[in-house]
């Protein structure tokens, strides 16, 4: 009988494990140079006051009875953004440039136009308005 090789997958095992070691080595160096790098220095922190102006919503609703009757808000001859009843300390914002507003109660809500306080009317008094963008 002639020799032959107890392990036929020797070889292949030794260059795997091989190719790890050098791998490991490759990954150590690549590590070691990026520590060693001089730090890159953050951006400047901007204040968010700086980096953009307030946006003052064209309209801002806010519920101030426990419950508030219907209030509708739609773009005129558009689509309805809401219509519902809403609940206290609620309050909708909306920036589109004109604004058509219907308000069932217009005693319970807080009405803003661009920022101004709209007078509030009359308990169960019914309202109906046009906001336009400032």
């Amino acid at each position: 009988m002639g020799r032959h090789r107890n392990e036929p997958l020797g070889l292949a095992a030794r260059i795997l494990a091989g190719l790890a070691i050098v791998a490991a080595l490759v990954g150590a160096v690549v590590g070691i140079r990026a520590l060693a790098a001089s730090p890159v220095e953050p951006p400047a922190i901007v204040p968010l006051a700086e980096m953009s102006p307030v946006r003052t919503p064209t309209v801002r609703i806010e519920c101030l009875s426990p419950t508030c009757a219907t209030v509708t808000v739609r773009v005129p001859a558009g689509d309805v953004l809401v219509h519902r009843d809403m609940a206290e300390g609620e309050q909708v914002s909306f920036y589109d440039d004109e604004l058509s507003v219907v308000l069932k109660d217009s005693g319970a809500v807080l009405v803003e136009e661009n920022g101004v306080p709209r007078p509030r009317g009359k308990a169960g008094e019914r309202e109906t308005f046009t906001v336009e963008r400032s």
